[in-house]
């Protein structure tokens, strides 16, 4: 399995990466313009990502703004809604507009910030990524 995360807390992206790196390779970026590239290249090399961390609030380019560039790449190459990569949106917390953080640009699922090891495992259980 290969997992993105985008993310420009170290923190953030070392408990993400702590968590999942056992299942499979990892590959972290700094902002959502470094995610869509990111996510480009996967696409163009044939080594898709299995699933995408994205923090809502990211520098350079939003997560949600990012979010949607790669849910356009998608589009236009003719993936179905069942072909979608999950997309785990981090968001800050329960007052942060979880609508449109997440929804608008066609997010997977969100979770709310602390971010735990527990949270990271329960997304990627409900997706299937790991039993």
């Amino acid at each position: 399995m290969k997992f993105l995360i985008a993310d420009d807390n170290d923190l953030h992206c070392e408990i993400i990466k702590n968590t999942i790196e056992s299942h499979g390779q990892c590959h972290t970026v700094r902002d959502g313009d470094e995610a869509v590239k990111a996510f480009a290249a996967s696409l163009e090399n044939n080594d898709f990502f299995d699933a995408i961390f994205i923090k809502s609030k990211i520098d350079a380019q939003d997560g949600p703004h990012a979010l949607r560039q790669i849910r356009e790449i998608e589009q236009k190459l003719g993936f179905g809604l069942s072909e979608e990569i999950p997309i785990i949106m981090t968001v800050q917390d329960e007052e942060e507009q979880i609508p449109e953080t997440y929804l608008r640009g066609n997010g997977t699922s969100f979770i709310i910030k602390p971010l735990t090891k527990q949270k990271v495992l329960e997304e990627m259980i409900l997706f299937g990524l790991i039993t």
